[in-house]
């Protein structure tokens, strides 16, 4: 095969068959990982977690398993890489319940402690260490996460709903 001088043909440049075995490949790939993630749903609502069946968590984070049934997560809540919630604290000896909202989106490799409460529609950035609630409709980020922004509407998975004003009229 001669390679263009330009790189970006070489990776583009597929005939017919090639992309037909590239979007097999990415069909066979997505459900590998559905399954491998439904199968995970299970594991964690056998242990006792109370997860929703519409919310997506990453391969990646980590929900505590010393204490499972303390574990809460509503509806179309996306939970990326490297979380880390908790519901139990050993040097403490508490056990308490943890709870995640609807429509929530939580960064990567976010802390969130025992006995939290995440308010619905809320957004918690990347990296944040989560110590008090969350009250619903905000934004929170840092360490510790202080609110950012009040008043948003999220869709589902955390997605931001933006609401778009009016023009406004000019009265001449």
């Amino acid at each position: 095969m001669k390679l263009r001088n330009d790189s970006i043909y070489f990776y583009t440049d597929f005939n017919k068959e090639t992309s037909k075995i590239i979007l097999e490949m990415k069909k066979l790939y997505y459900w590998v990982r559905n399954s491998i993630m439904r199968l995970r749903w299970y594991y964690f609502t056998f242990r006792g977690m109370k997860i929703d069946k519409t919310s997506k968590i990453s391969l990646y984070a980590r929900l505590d398993h010393a204490y499972p049934k303390g574990i809460h997560i509503g509806k179309y809540c996306y939970i990326t890489g490297g979380c880390l919630i908790l519901c139990h604290d050993f040097s403490r000896r508490i056990r308490t319940n943890t709870y995640i909202g609807d429509y929530c989106f939580i960064g990567m490799d976010t802390i969130i402690l025992p006995g939290l409460h995440i308010g619905n529609h809320s957004i918690i950035g990347a990296g944040s260490v989560v110590t008090k609630d969350v009250p619903p409709h905000s934004i929170v980020a840092g360490n510790p996460a202080k609110v950012i922004k009040s008043n948003i509407n999220t869709e589902k998975w955390g997605r931001i709903i933006i609401i778009q004003s009016p023009p406004h009229e000019t009265h001449e």
